[in-house]
């Protein structure tokens, strides 16, 4: 197949174009991956690319496990405690823990109205009045701070779909319409409203042990 003289010019044009663009983007990836993995891993929050999970610029596959109640303070462990923890899950190959950043304190009325107790946590992290409870904070600042430590990464969920410790319906009775159901949560704009508050507060607290938001 010939081609003509212009056509030929063209495709070389486009072949320079291309080659040029993959070595720059290759050679900025490559210092990208080489400036974050510099840094400690354990600093380092997991984002995801394309449809892969990263680490300081490495791909991060990892076994799990969930141990919700550790961060809860109706189960309170020294320091020391959690420390062994968090040193034996790692050790047991697991890079990943799954915590609960939600506890609620149920109000009378919640129960009279027939929804189960929110949990034993003392203090929950937002007690009856909807008021936050540094001391249970500090404590799940400990835990967090435990867990990177130790070289794990978190999942910290906010809501629970059950009704233990605070789930929808403790959103939907506090903050809603007290007939309705929990799939409330998802469309009353003031429980939305709540709701966005309380993420947006548990995201931007500084850890008051790693100094880490």
């Amino acid at each position: 197949m010939k081609f003509s003289f212009a056509v030929r010019t063209l495709l070389l044009i486009l072949a320079t174009l291309f080659a040029c663009k993959t070595s720059n983007t290759s050679r900025v990836r490559g210092d990208q991956t080489q400036m974050l993995g510099d840094r400690d891993p354990r600093q380092e929050f997991v984002r995801v690319e394309t449809t892969n999970f990263m680490l300081a610029g490495r791909p991060f596959v990892f076994q799990g496990t969930n141990f919700y109640r550790v961060g809860l303070r109706d189960v309170l462990y020294t320091d020391q405690e959690v420390t062994d923890i968090m040193t034996k899950i790692y050790g047991s190959g697991m890079r990943v823990l799954r915590l609960w950043g939600f506890a609620c304190g149920t109000t009378n009325g919640m129960l009279e109205a027939g929804l189960p107790d929110s949990g034993n946590a003392t203090p929950p992290i937002l007690n009856r009045k909807g008021e936050y409870e540094e001391q249970a904070l500090i404590y799940l600042d400990r835990v967090i701070a435990a867990a990177g430590s130790a070289g794990l990464k978190v999942i910290l969920p906010f809501v629970n779909f059950e009704p233990a410790y605070c789930g929808m319906e403790w959103w939907a009775h506090a903050y809603g319409v007290k007939t309705e159901s929990k799939q409330s949560f998802y469309c009353n704009s003031e429980v939305i409203k709540a709701y966005k508050a309380y993420v947006a507060t548990m995201l931007n607290r500084v850890n008051t042990v790693s100094g880490v938001t």
